[in-house]
């Protein structure tokens, strides 16, 4: 009977942990990419708060991944951020999320916002379009080739983060912890009484958690190694900007009389199609302000007669 009791305390500490590992696997996706983001930021920044594993478990790490003794994969994160005109906006938009598709990759998300005039008066657009878009890493540069021959690119931004030590390091980490799950497991199914189970099942619980988020943290690597990122900005305009060949001044003064013209001609264009959005507002007006007018004049043209009236009274008694 005591070993029974013993039987159905273990099952149900098992089940607990079980279900407590379940239950934890959603919390740590989301704090694992939090982990991975910060890692990523830290070490481009020189600096981390990621308590390396010695070499030794790198290599081991390394060399359970495939690699040789020795040597292993770089991991590299490639990001990308450019900023672009077009005066064909819907069409740029096809040929971008086309090229995107056509080389593997996907739209993470867009942001389409504004409104375009052209249609209905003639004038430039005012619409952009902000993209997030996941491109293989090997087809990067083919894309940002491919970006600059559909958009007039007027700024392009790339970076490279290495999360190599970062990476081995959760592997030499998971290693260890696998291996500590083990020895739990079989000391929980030897465990004699119920206060050595729950002391167990507190360890396993906390080393089951640690591996999901481990994982999750590989994974989320492995996804922004596999898939760069880049950010796109897409302006739609009615003339490109004409990017200097040198930054003299001759080139400096050339652009900036260009850019000022070109500014000139929208507000003139602006002010016109103002206007016709005003005109019905200012006629109201100009009829208000008339009667305003029209009824003061009446007034005191009235106040006038009225004076000399009785001016010409009063004479006419003397």
């Amino acid at each position: 009977m005591k070993n029974n009791a013993k039987k159905i305390v273990s099952l149900m500490l098992v089940l607990l942990v079980t279900l407590g590992a379940l239950a934890s696997c959603g919390k740590s996706e989301s704090d694992a990419a939090m982990q991975v983001e910060t890692m990523v930021t830290d070490s481009t920044s020189g600096s981390s708060n990621f308590s390396p594993a010695t070499k030794e478990e790198i290599g081991e790490a390394a060399k359970g991944d495939g690699a040789e003794e020795g040597t292993y994969d770089v991991k590299i994160i490639r990001t990308a951020k450019l900023s672009a005109e077009t005066k064909e906006f819907e069409k740029a938009l096809e040929e971008v999320e086309g090229s995107v598709a056509t080389l593997g990759g996907y739209v993470e998300s867009s942001d389409i916002r504004g409104r375009n005039y052209a249609a209905q008066n003639g004038n430039y657009g005012t619409r952009q379009a902000i993209y997030t878009l996941r491109i293989p890493a090997e087809k990067l540069d083919e894309f940002l080739n491919t970006a600059g021959t559909l958009l007039n690119v007027t700024s392009s931004v790339t970076a490279a983060s290495d999360i190599s030590n970062q990476y081995y390091d959760i592997e030499a980490r998971l290693g260890v912890l696998e291996t500590e799950r083990q020895v739990l497991e079989d000391m929980l199914a030897k465990a004699s009484n119920v206060s050595n189970m729950i002391t167990v099942e507190e360890r396993l619980y906390d080393v089951i958690y640690e591996i999901e988020s481990y994982k999750t943290m590989l994974k989320v690597y492995d996804g922004k190694v596999a898939y760069s990122t880049v950010t796109l900005e897409l302006y739609e305009v009615a003339d490109l900007t004409v990017m200097p060949a040198g930054n003299s001044f001759g080139d400096r003064f050339k652009k900036a009389v260009s850019e000022s013209w070109q500014n000139f001609l929208a507000f003139c264009r602006d002010a016109v199609i103002w206007f016709i959005y005003a005109l019905p507002t200012l006629i109201v007006l100009a009829l208000v302000g008339g009667s305003v007018c029209v009824f003061i004049t009446w007034r005191k043209k009235k106040r006038r007669a009225r004076k000399a009236a009785q001016t010409a009274k009063s004479e006419n008694n003397e």
